[in-house]
């Protein structure tokens, strides 16, 4: 992990700049040094480290403005920022520096060990996270592209999310005229009391398969389609949304009712 895990050093004191250099490369980590707040700034946002181990108390930015800088760049995201400081110690300043937006606040001197120990254990998070990030952005690229419409929606049936083909399929110009509705200024009134007991059948059971609903477009019109629908939970595990997939079936409807009719001639 070491090998493939990048360091900026944030330091004003040359000899612990030089100590947490020497621990770093010794250990196989890649390591850049900076000595103020702007050097550092300037070289997180040329190199895009890994982690940032960053002095609270610099000759000109402070470690908590520089933290806050790199934390407000998009470009920067994938950069952890731990906040060190043996100056900066008590309960106000650890809260003042994770306010910033900073991954984690040490107290110096840290014991080797523990230092390293710390360390790994930060970049074992940020690897995780990077990489979750990047599955959530597949998916998201995957939704956004599928031929049938996908939704998010809250537990009261606000919706808060629509791919582009939803927006499309429902006659909306645009995805926040959607989010100003719910579930039920899209289907008719005599539908609602089924749409509440499938979304209740959708939290006890966790999925709903194949429910044919008419929808109505903005412009009115009805139109037919198939849905199926899967629970969301929060981090807890609790139910915190639920994501539904449509899909027209005018065409189909058409299809079958032509058969019929052929079928009675």
């Amino acid at each position: 992990m070491n090998k493939n895990t990048s360091i900026l050093v944030v330091d004003d004191v040359p000899v612990i700049l030089q100590a947490y250099s020497e621990i770093l490369h010794a250990e196989g980590y890649e390591v850049w040094e900076a000595s103020t707040g702007q050097q550092g700034l300037q070289a997180a946002r040329e190199r895009h480290p890994d982690l940032v181990l960053l002095d609270v108390v610099l000759p000109d930015l402070s470690g908590m403005e520089v933290c806050r800088q790199i934390k407000a760049d998009a470009a920067l995201t994938d950069v952890f920022v731990v906040l060190v400081s043996g100056k900066a110690t008590d309960a106000d300043h650890k809260v003042a520096g994770l306010g910033t937006g900073a991954d984690d606040y040490w107290v110096k001197p840290l014991d080797k060990a523990e230092f390293l120990a710390r360390l790994k254990t930060l970049a074992r998070l940020r690897n995780t996270t990077v990489a979750l990030r990047a599955s959530e952005q597949r998916l998201r690229r995957l939704v956004e592209i599928l031929p049938e419409a996908v939704a998010q929606i809250d537990l009261q049936g606000r919706f808060l999310a629509v791919n582009p083909k939803g927006v499309e399929m429902l006659g909306y110009a645009s995805l926040g005229e959607l989010l100003e509705r719910t579930v039920f200024d899209l289907t008719r009134p005599e539908d609602h009391e089924r749409v509440k007991a499938d979304i209740t059948t959708t939290l006890d059971t966790g999925t709903l398969r194949n429910a044919e609903y008419v929808l109505l477009r903005k412009s009115g019109d009805l139109f037919p389609v198939e849905v199926s629908a899967a629970v969301a939970a929060d981090a807890d595990g609790q139910p915190s949304a639920v994501v539904l997939v449509a899909r027209e079936t005018t065409e189909r409807k058409r299809a079958e009712e032509q058969i019929r009719l052929l079928a009675d001639a």
